[in-house]
């Protein structure tokens, strides 16, 4: 064998092991991280939808710590005393007394975002309240995409790969940079809701020239709800709720509209009524569209979608401290009950007589 040959030789040998360590490695390397589906629950219209909702309970702490008052029922308007008979408290109806209707089902679609839509329908109601009290004059629907992005990257840092949020970081986000109502915003046409750009925009952040936008309306007062009797008097007030928890219910409704509690869920959703008969318990409005659920809505009008939970089950969902109550102005000044009836008997609405209010010690 000449030099030239046996040269030749050793690099193909050299080249056939440096071929079978790169086989080696190429077959034995871990495959490029993918960022997890949202688990789906599917609905009586037998569609599936996203949760979303990202347990964590020191940041909630640190959020509500950072409160002026931590938790409703140390606030002005969780001591006032309120006596009355039986309670129906929808606070949609300030919808209809704004506009004649109900706020259309919201539907979240397949993206993990209902931290953003629970937050999102509480304060759309609560600007509603204010102005079926002569507080303010304009209402406009919310841009979740806002909301779930700012909470996920402006507040949470980008931590959680694939969907999902925290409760907690929707509520600092409306507080700390506020909310952008729905409209077209310079090259941003945010008429309607958009499930690539939820997703987009989850990922990357809230676009820093919207970020100014937001902060020209944020929500000043919010604080914790820790039980259901602090989530009554919330209600009763005219302050809407969003509630965060693991409890799951049935996607139909029974003859009073109460959905039964079942299984698990990671999700969030607004809490926007409460009533005392036929059975105790809170009206809840889900972010899965107006077919999720099916049955009956019982004696009480209310917004396709939602249902009644029983009072027990709401007490335990707030329990996990991830429940917010939402307020327009710095505190919770103690309000007249924003509408409260007895229940209707033969058809005839009977509004109650004006509450004896009183502070209490």
């Amino acid at each position: 064998m000449t030099r030239t040959d046996r040269n030749q030789w050793i690099w193909l040998v050299a080249l056939s092991v440096v071929l079978t360590a790169l086989c080696v490695w190429v077959g034995t390397r871990p495959a490029p991280q993918t960022d997890p589906l949202p688990e789906l629950v599917t609905g009586a219209d037998g569609i599936g939808r996203a949760m979303g909702r990202v347990e964590d309970a020191d940041a909630a702490n640190s959020f509500r710590e950072r409160q002026p008052v931590q938790w409703f029922g140390d606030t002005p308007a969780g001591k006032a005393r309120i006596a009355f008979g039986d309670v129906a408290v929808v606070l949609p109806d300030a919808a209809r007394q704004v506009s004649g209707s109900f706020l259309p089902a919201r539907d979240q679609g397949q993206v993990g975002s209902c931290v953003s839509f629970g937050t999102a329908t509480a304060i759309e109601h609560l600007l509603l309240v204010q102005i079926a009290r002569g507080e303010m004059a304009d209402y406009h629907d919310l841009v979740q995409e806002v909301i779930y992005a700012g909470s996920r990257v402006e507040i949470g840092g980008g931590r959680i790969r694939g969907d999902g949020s925290v409760g907690a970081w929707a509520a600092q986000f409306v507080q700390k940079y506020g909310v952008i109502t729905r409209a077209k915003h310079g090259k941003y046409d945010l008429l309607t809701y958009s499930e690539s750009l939820c997703r987009q925009w989850g990922k990357s952040g809230v676009p820093d020239d919207l970020e100014p936008l937001a902060k020209e309306s944020p929500v000043k007062g919010i604080t914790g709800i820790r039980n259901a009797e602090e989530a009554k008097t919330a209600l009763v007030q005219g302050y809407p709720i969003a509630v965060c928890s693991d409890q799951g219910f049935a996607s139909t409704r029974d003859k009073d509209g109460f959905a039964r509690a079942s299984g698990s869920w990671a999700h969030c959703m607004a809490v926007l009524g409460y009533r005392d008969a036929p059975r105790k318990g809170f009206l809840i409005c889900n972010s899965w569209g107006p077919t999720w659920i099916s049955g009956p809505k019982g004696s009480l009008d209310i917004p396709d979608g939602c249902f009644w939970c029983e009072y027990s089950v709401f007490d335990r969902m707030c329990k996990q401290n991830d429940t917010w109550a939402f307020s327009d102005a710095v505190g919770f000044p103690s309000r007249d009950p924003f509408f409260i009836a007895v229940p209707r008997r033969v058809d005839v609405a009977v509004q109650f007589p004006k509450p004896d209010w009183t502070m209490a010690p």
